[in-house]
Formats: structure tokens, C-alpha cells, sequence
């Protein structure tokens, strides 16, 4: 989510109800390059197997 001067990243744990912040920062100074986005999936017992399912996915012409 991007308000102001910050942006903010989001979770949800696998069938849980309601998102959980990530973390924020200030935004980057625009240097006149468009936006790009990562994905990151990490964590989890350290020797399992593990994967990420990434669903409905949306970038919201409202949020930039």
C-alpha cells in the first residue's frame, strides 16, 4: 500500500483471516524509471521442503 511519502508491505498466513503488516519505508525518490515489484517468499522450519502459493494477485490503479 502506498500513502504519502511510505509504503507498506502485507501478509497473510495461509487460511488466516486478516492480514498482518510487514513493514514500511519511505518511498524511493523518483528517478523517472517505472515501478517494479518483488515478491518475496521466505521462512519456515529450516529443513522442510517449502512453498509459496501466490493467489489473486492485483496491483490497484488507486494505490500508485
Amino acid at each position: 500500500m502506498v500513502s504519502t511519502n511510505r509504503i507498506s508491505g502485507f501478509f497473510r498466513p495461509h487460511e488466516a483471516a486478516s492480514w498482518q503488516k510487514a513493514g514500511d519505508c519511505s518511498l524511493p525518490v523518483l528517478t523517472g524509471t517505472p515501478p517494479r515489484i518483488s515478491l518475496q517468499c521466505y521462512q519456515g522450519p529450516a529443513k522442510a521442503e517449502r512453498w509459496a502459493r501466490i493467489t489473486e494477485f492485483r496491483i490497484n490503479q488507486g494505490d500508485l
